[in-house]
């Protein structure tokens, strides 16, 4: 492993009759990663995506390492086993032997509750239905 690699980064929307990612609402392409740490060390990383804007059921957050593509990966993502959960969810391809699409990742192996992956929610818009420096004061009071 050499700890460097090129990712894509994905947003989907949560589609909440499947349980599993819906429509794709941001790709951000080609984000180069370095200097990810051997385990049992977990590196920790800010990576900024083309915006995208969440439905009202939420989004998942993922990426595919297009520089793993017939090599072995440089790097892996942190999984959590034991902590409070989440819907972890793993695209499988047709023909590696699993049921394909989007799956929990424990139908290939991996007792997992979630992935170490975790979205960040930017600006918007001020929620404020008065449009004076102090109605908006009084929102972080």
């Amino acid at each position: 492993m050499t700890g460097i690699g090129t990712i894509d980064l994905f947003v989907w929307d949560y589609d909440v009759s499947a349980d599993n990612p819906g429509a794709v609402l941001s790709v951000t392409q080609d984000y180069a990663v370095s200097g990810v740490g051997f385990w049992p060390t977990v590196t920790t990383y800010d990576l900024n995506t083309t915006d995208a804007t969440a439905g009202a059921n939420g989004f998942f957050v993922g990426y595919w390492p297009q520089s793993f593509v017939g090599v072995p990966a440089n790097f892996g993502c942190a999984m959590d086993q034991d902590g409070f959960g989440g819907v972890p969810r793993t695209n499988i391809a047709p023909g590696i032997g699993y049921p394909t699409g989007w799956n929990h990742p424990s139908i290939a192996g991996y007792a997992l509750q979630a992935f170490g992956l975790g979205g960040w929610v930017g600006e918007g818009q001020t929620p404020a239905l008065e449009t004076s420096w102090g109605a908006i004061k009084n929102l972080y009071n």
